[in-house]
């Protein structure tokens, strides 16, 4: 249901699985707001997860120059359990310029009784001739300081019909 020029709201039941609401507001500018309720059936057997409710909000912002674009989102959800709750937040910033693509997403764990777990994936993606792409990739985690994992790919398209990749990847926590 559109209320406003900007404001929309969506809602779904499904009999003895789930109840969803979602309000989305979106300014002029492209800054959107977005706010999920959903409430599982106790009993439900059909989606493979125990929770009770489900909490999401979610801002979001895209920027655009003349020589760059990029696009930014926070979210926030609150994941109830029958005995227990955890929320996790996650931000992101994606964004281009002069063909090197890059991507930050920091993310964030709270579980009841533990501590939390902060970690940031940063990726670049840089565009070579001859349709060659690497992206390395990085994985810091906060709560221990230190990188976790490293990561580089490199891909080739074939034609108009294929893509050829390798990759390195290497997990420095676990030694894989």
């Amino acid at each position: 249901i559109r209320l406003t020029p900007g404001l929309m709201l969506t809602a779904e039941y499904t009999d003895k699985v789930v109840s969803k609401g979602v309000l989305t507001y979106r300014f002029p500018s492209s800054l959107q707001f977005e706010l999920n309720y959903f409430v599982f059936d106790k009993n439900q057997t059909a989606i493979r997860h125990n929770y009770r409710e489900q909490r999401r909000a979610i801002v979001s912002f895209p920027l655009k120059g003349r020589n760059f674009s990029a696009y930014s989102r926070l979210s926030a959800d609150q994941i109830v359990l029958e005995n227990s709750n955890y929320t996790t937040l996650e931000w992101l910033l994606s964004g281009s310029v002069k063909g090197v693509s890059a991507n930050l997403s920091t993310y964030s764990l709270f579980i009841d009784e533990a501590d939390p777990l902060v970690y940031s994936n940063l990726s670049l993606g840089i565009r070579f001739p001859k349709q060659i792409v690497v992206t390395p990739q990085v994985q810091y985690e906060y709560t221990q300081s230190k990188v976790v994992s490293l990561k580089c790919t490199i891909e080739k398209k074939i034609k108009k019909f294929g893509l050829i990749n390798a990759f390195y990847e290497e997990n420095i926590q676990s030694n894989f």
